[in-house]
C-alpha cells in the first residue's frame, strides 16, 4: 500500500489504519431479509464471531495450504481435480474440505450488492470512544442488522464500520438515536457516493454507473 497507493494518478491525500480486530465481516451480514432457519444454514459453518483476532494462521499444513490454495484460484474446481492438485484422495476431499470448514479455516463468500436487496445508501462511519468502552460499542454494532461489517482499528477513531440502509431516514435514526451509540464520544459519517472496488472485487462498469 505504502508503494502503490502514492502512485494513483491524481490521488493527493490517504488515511489508514490497522485493524487490530474482526466485529463483522461481509458474510456475518444479515439485514432481516431471511428466516431463523434460513439464517442457521448460513452459519452453520461460521466460526464464533465478534472480536476474531486478526492475523495469518501459522498451523495449517502443507496439504490443507495446497488446499486452500486450489480452491482460492477457483472454488467450483471438482473434487477430481482437487485431488490431483493435493495428491488427495478422491472420497478424502470433501471430508478435508468440510473440516476446513467447521473449524472456520475455509469459508465461503458471495459478494451483494446491498442495493438490489433494497438497501441503497452506504455510509462508512468512524466512532471515538474511551478505551474502556470499546468493546461494548462493538458489541452493541453487531446487533444493528444494517451494519455491513465493522472493525476496530487503530487511531484517535478506534471503530470503522461501513453501513447499508434503505434511506436517508435509516442512516440519520443508525447514527443519531441508536443503541450502539453508547458509549460514543464522537462520529463522523461519509457517505458512499460510488464503488469501484468492492468485496475484492472490480465493480462492473454498468453498475459503477448507477452509484
Amino acid at each position: 500500500m505504502g508503494d502503490e497507493l502514492p502512485r494513483v494518478p491524481g490521488l493527493v491525500g490517504a488515511d489508514g489504519a490497522t485493524v487490530l480486530r474482526y466485529v463483522r465481516t461481509e458474510d456475518e451480514w444479515r439485514p432481516g431479509l431471511l428466516g431463523a432457519d434460513e439464517c442457521d444454514a448460513l452459519t452453520e459453518y461460521l466460526p464464533p464471531p465478534g472480536h476474531a483476532p486478526f492475523g495469518e494462521v501459522k498451523d495449517i499444513g502443507r496439504t490443507d495450504r495446497m488446499l486452500l490454495t486450489a480452491l482460492a484460484f477457483d472454488a467450483r474446481r471438482p473434487d477430481e481435480e482437487l485431488a490431483e492438485a493435493t495428491g488427495l484422495s478422491r472420497s478424502a476431499v470433501p471430508r478435508r474440505v468440510d473440516r476446513l470448514r467447521r473449524d472456520g479455516r475455509l469459508r465461503i463468500r458471495a459478494v451483494v450488492d446491498p442495493a438490489r436487496l433494497g438497501f441503497g445508501l452506504r455510509a462508512v462511519v468512524r466512532a471515538s470512544a474511551a478505551p474502556r468502552d470499546v468493546a461494548s460499542v462493538a458489541v452493541g454494532l453487531l446487533r444493528e442488522p444494517w451494519v455491513l461489517r465493522a472493525s476496530c482499528v487503530s487511531g484517535d477513531r478506534p471503530v470503522l464500520a461501513e453501513l447499508a440502509v434503505p434511506g436517508v431516514d435509516a442512516l440519520h435514526d443508525l447514527t443519531t438515536g441508536a443503541a450502539w451509540l453508547t458509549g460514543v464520544t464522537a462520529l463522523e459519517v461519509t457517505v458512499v457516493a460510488g464503488t469501484v472496488k468492492d468485496g475484492g472485487l472490480f465493480t462492473p462498469p454498468e453498475d459503477a454507473a448507477t452509484h
